[in-house]
């Protein structure tokens, strides 16, 4: 039918070539049989689809999960029983803590000479598709990775004019716009210098700073900094945090060892989550060509077993033929008018 459509604008077939289409026909009984499958058949695709709908939201419970787990210092535990040489963090006056962890803030972790800074105010004005340093939007930085989305650029001039702050390969990335707010990832480099949004914030540890990049994203990224950025943002229609009150948010810092212990379980975590979510996406398309199958084997008659004891559906049409013609009325003969 597909090779009968017309037009342009607004394809269709014309109902002529509708109606002279000839199409197989199974006798009636085998058709019984063909419906009764295929509705069966689709109950279990059905059902089949509702559980895979279900496993998404389960993915990202399991990886919030892990988070939450990590960063109670869960994951972790058997690691400071086997290294208790850790340097303890004075912990004095502080909530309860895991051995050897401490408090810290972002400004902190930056000090002197690293940065911890808004992104910047760059108009569209200030752009140039030709230009050779490549502006990063809120688009770029997902939940944990750089998606890497956009395609905004500025010249070098225009970013030394406007003393653009350009960032690094390993800086962590952390949006002041949902959604969700305050996710963070680490910038992976580009072929161009890069700077960004002024509603991205930059930080990138100083030099003598105990901190690991990994760790540090997956913490911001974790429902016990998510629920303090929460309390701290503002916004009615769109919920923002400043920079100031991302600054003020302190949170616990384990040893360096210990952070990257850290990044190494949650990371495999992940990788095992991501696995079972590509065998999802790769499940759905299956899912998706799965009635055009079942339709394709139907009407190839191999659907379901042919019974040569049913009736051959020429019978059948030869039947409807023959009431058709009873039931028509006889064509009367025109009189012709006498001269």
């Amino acid at each position: 039918m597909s090779g009968l459509v017309q037009g342009a604008l607004y394809p269709a077939v014309k109902s002529d070539d509708v109606r002279a289409s000839k199409i197989p026909l199974p006798p009636l009984n085998e058709q019984r049989r063909i419906v009764s499958k295929i509705k069966a058949l689709e109950s279990h695709r059905e059902a089949a689809q509702v559980a895979l709908d279900a496993i998404p939201p389960l993915l990202e419970k399991f990886r919030q999960s892990v988070l939450a787990a990590a960063f109670r210092g869960d994951l972790t535990r058997e690691w400071r029983t086997q290294h208790p040489d850790v340097e303890p963090v004075d912990t004095t006056d502080l909530p309860e803590l895991p051995t050897g962890w401490g408090t810290t803030n972002l400004p902190e972790l930056a000090g002197s000479s690293g940065i911890f800074t808004d992104g910047d105010w760059v108009e569209s004005k200030d752009q140039d598709p030709a230009g050779n340093v490549r502006l990063i939007q809120l688009a770029d930085v997902g939940d944990g990775f750089y998606r890497d989305r956009s395609s905004r650029f500025l010249t070098g001039q225009k970013a030394n004019a406007l003393g653009c702050t350009f960032i690094k390969t390993g800086d962590v990335l952390i949006s002041r716009l949902a959604d969700p707010l305050g996710r963070a990832c680490i910038f992976p480099g580009d072929a161009k210098r890069a700077v960004t949004v002024v509603d991205v914030a930059i930080f990138r540890r100083s030099n003598s700073a105990p901190i690991e990049a990994v760790w540090l994203k997956h913490w911001i990224n974790s429902p016990q900094f998510r629920r303090r950025i929460d309390l701290l943002s503002s916004g009615t229609t769109r919920k923002r945090i400043s920079r100031k009150n991302l600054g003020a948010i302190a949170f616990p810092l384990p040893s360096l060892g210990e952070q990257r212990r850290i990044a190494e379980i949650v990371d495999a975590y992940f990788a095992l989550a991501d696995e079972v979510e590509s065998a999802l996406t790769s499940g759905r398309g299956q899912l998706s060509l799965l009635s055009q199958s079942i339709l394709a084997k139907a009407f190839r008659g191999e659907l379901v077993p042919q019974d040569p004891n049913d009736e051959p559906a020429s019978a059948l049409l030869d039947r409807i033929r023959a009431k058709r013609a009873a039931a028509t009325p006889p064509t009367k003969k025109k009189k012709r008018k006498s001269k």
